[in-house]
């Protein structure tokens, strides 16, 4: 087990009226006498200064050389988002639509599907004949296929209105 030494963190009064100087640019010409005094003595303040003053040099030398754009170009590139934006979401409602209308028509196809197999089942004849094949081969499909639209068209509804 290791034994934590005790030893006070360096710190100084004037460390952020240094650094104060420095960013404002008052350093160090523009300064009081006893800031550069204690600057020279202080081994913390004199790091602080020697650090300092090499950031904002390169942020200034970053500011300078930073290129804005022209308004033109940041109202271009707006429109060009908002045109991307709208096109995307218009592309979900037709995907949703495509996909609703595709169940539709495979729901359909496999009601009609059914229905020729139905009409190869033994008696069918019978059945005919009393006249509920018709009921039964073209009935049940036309309400499957109707509840699988009913049951899609609010999906496809949904993700026309969502926004993401």
């Amino acid at each position: 087990m290791m034994m934590e030494e005790n030893v006070p963190k360096p710190d100084c009064d004037r460390e952020i009226e240094t650094f104060d100087a420095i960013s404002s640019g008052a350093w160090p010409d523009a300064c009081d006498d006893s800031l550069r005094a204690h600057v020279a003595t202080c081994a913390i303040c004199s790091d602080v200064a020697e650090v300092a003053a090499a950031l904002i040099d390169d942020r200034d030398a970053a500011l300078r050389h930073a290129g804005v754009p022209p308004s033109g170009v940041v109202w271009w590139r707006m429109q060009m988002r908002a045109r991307n934006e709208a096109t995307q979401s218009a592309r979900r409602t037709v995907i949703a639509v495509q996909a609703a209308v595709f169940a539709a028509v495979l729901g359909i196809a496999l009601a009609i599907l059914g229905g020729a197999w139905w009409e190869k089942l033994p008696h069918v004849d019978e059945i005919a004949a009393s006249g509920l094949l018709a009921a039964a081969q073209w009935g049940a499909p036309l309400l499957l296929a109707l509840a699988i639209w009913l049951t899609l068209a609010p999906v496809a509804v949904w993700l026309a209105v969502t926004e993401d």
